[in-house]
């Protein structure tokens, strides 16, 4: 029955519990130098709470390998302007409303903005002291740690958390990497939200789906999709959805029909 191979198959192509209890240990630990760090360092940025974790590990739409957790950690941010597109806006930077913090000495350009870039390589700089064995290195918006022993790879990134003050939805300011001193706006907090929804939705199989069409996309399509697109795009299928997946084998045809369909109207543009 294929439904009894496709439940196979995730129970090889998921996350143990042991690698989730040693991805948990490992990031709560890296979270724990950083906390460190600028508590004993005039020069580093300071912290603030609400870190959290982020991406397919935290959706639970990863596959193995576990080499990309993305843990998302805030700086104190308070007596900043969030400015955005060259205009400031109207909200709040979130801090603790210390004076003295030395991430406001990171600037570039004639108008004394944060540099992206610079924090970054402060992050990178602080994290390699504490690992110095392992691969440490700037990769986008985040720093990669690399813990070859346990098989893990951590991405750390930093952020400011903005509070718009008309009340709209709150964000986050992340490096747009690179050699980009700039920041980009996100929140993947909406990400998690949308995929709870459809997993309640779908009968608890949503996320299963996901992984499976994962699984289909490194092994029988090159990886030509990548991870975050596939989910995004999978997301919008299933959110119109007339019913609701049914079993696994079903919402991967669903899918893959539906991925088609798309294809041959973008032909056609």
């Amino acid at each position: 029955m294929v439904q009894t191979a496709l439940e196979k198959q995730l129970s090889k192509i998921g996350v143990s519990q042991a690698q989730r209890s040693q991805g948990s240990r490992s990031h709560q630990h890296v979270r724990g130098l950083l906390d460190n760090k600028w508590q004993n360092d005039p020069t580093f940025p300071w912290l603030t709470d609400g870190d959290f974790l982020s991406g397919s590990y935290a959706r639970e739409t990863k596959i193995h390998p576990l080499d990309d957790i993305d843990v998302m950690i805030v700086m104190d941010g308070a007596g900043l302007y969030a400015i955005r597109l060259g205009k400031i806006l109207d909200a709040e930077v979130r801090g603790d409303g210390t004076a003295g913090n030395p991430v406001a000495e990171y600037t570039y350009g004639s108008q004394g903005l944060i540099s992206s870039k610079t924090v970054l390589e402060s992050f990178r700089d602080a994290l390699k002291e504490s690992y110095p064995n392992s691969s440490i290195r700037r990769n986008g918006q985040a720093v990669n740690v690399r813990l070859d022993t346990y098989g893990l790879g951590l991405d750390i990134v930093p952020c400011f958390h903005i509070i718009p003050r008309d009340s709209t939805r709150d964000f986050y300011f992340i490096p747009q990497g690179g050699e980009s001193h700039e920041w980009m706006t996100t929140n993947p907090k909406i990400d998690a939200e949308i995929c709870d929804t459809l997993e309640k939705r779908h009968g608890h199989m949503f996320k299963a789906v996901i992984r499976l069409l994962k699984h289909w996309n490194e092994v029988h399509n090159a990886s030509r999709l990548r991870a975050y697109h596939l989910e995004t795009v999978a997301a919008y299928v299933f959110h119109n959805h007339p019913g609701r997946i049914q079993d696994y084998p079903g919402g991967m045809r669903y899918f893959s029909q539906m991925l088609g369909l798309f294809c041959k109207i973008l032909a056609q543009t």
